[in-house]
């Protein structure tokens, strides 16, 4: 069995005494904010729906940070879940990154299916490339991160501006990312397939309700590990040891090695999904989010030095 983190476990007997509400039942900026201020930004972003959004802090760089997939209560996986339940990394990603982080809602399923939530990825990505200034951020200074779903659509988002010729971003910070949903028997799947707020029948709930067709597994937009990866910028994957999306980390990293990105992994042990944003409560919640915001800052600085 492996070892729950004791920070992981207080959390847990928490929500069990509070009893619905799960993780998500958390309060927004409860996770390690640290005060990062917030401001509103465009209510329409651009795509074919309205994609509400919310920023964070001021810095030099603009980070953009999408919504996660989960498990309990409001959950995630492109079905579930908004900013406000993701409030707390995007906060801590603003003040480690010294970044404004612009934390963004797009069209959920089943209401919309596949490709949507990519679609709605794109143009907030173009909205934030040109409203930078507008929001004390820097146009040329540009990244993308994303918890679970949104780690997916960080590293989808980047293809799809390498593609279009667009500004690209600077780093890509990939926190538990679903990197395919054509085989839920990998190690992680086994060792954590039953473990919260995650498991693997949670994850086939999931792309059912997103998918028009089964097909669409092997898109590349959503089969991130076996698309074109080659010419994207620095990749920052952090995974937790009780996640059945684990290895899809470790299956990232090895494609983007061998398509001969940059690219630095870090498992955390004993957490689970979800943990990034409970920095206010558990130390390897705050160590993931240094390291990820630091990786973020380190390329914004090294862009500004050019």
């Amino acid at each position: 069995l492996l070892k729950l983190d004791p920070g992981v476990a207080a959390v847990e007997a928490q929500l069990q005494l509070r009893g619905a509400g799960g993780y998500f039942g958390l309060a927004p900026g409860g996770g390690g904010g640290f005060g990062a201020r917030q401001f509103q930004v465009g209510q329409h972003l651009g795509g074919d729906a309205g994609v509400a959004a919310q920023g964070f802090g001021q810095g030099a760089g603009v980070g953009f940070a999408q919504r996660g997939l989960g498990g309990q209560g409001v959950g995630g996986g492109w079905v579930l879940a908004n900013k406000q339940v993701y409030d707390g990394g995007a906060r801590g990603l603003s003040k480690q990154a010294q970044a404004v982080v612009v934390s963004v809602d797009y069209r959920l399923s089943p209401e919309v299916k596949f490709p949507a939530a990519w679609d709605d990825s794109l143009a907030a990505y173009k909205w934030a490339a040109a409203n930078a200034a507008s929001i004390k951020g820097d146009p040329a200074r540009l990244a993308l991160a994303g918890e679970s779903a949104g780690g997916n659509l960080a590293v989808s988002t980047a293809i799809a501006v390498r593609d279009a010729g667009l500004t690209q971003p600077m780093h890509v910070l990939a926190v538990y990312p679903v990197g395919q949903t054509g085989n839920l028997d990998t190690k992680s799947y086994q060792d954590s397939g039953t473990a919260k707020p995650l498991n693997k029948a949670m994850i086939g709930w999931f792309v059912d309700k997103l998918l028009a067709k089964p097909e669409d597994k092997t898109d590349p937009r959503l089969d991130i590990v076996n698309a074109k990866l080659a010419g994207l910028p620095p990749v920052t994957i952090i995974n937790a040891q009780i996640d059945p999306l684990r290895e899809d980390g470790a299956l990232l990293e090895a494609a983007l090695k061998k398509a001969g990105v940059k690219v630095k992994r870090t498992v955390y042990s004993g957490v689970t999904h979800e943990f990034f944003g409970m920095a206010a409560v558990v130390k390897k919640a705050a160590d993931a989010q240094k390291m990820g915001g630091k990786a973020l800052r380190d390329s914004f600085n090294t862009s500004a030095r050019k």
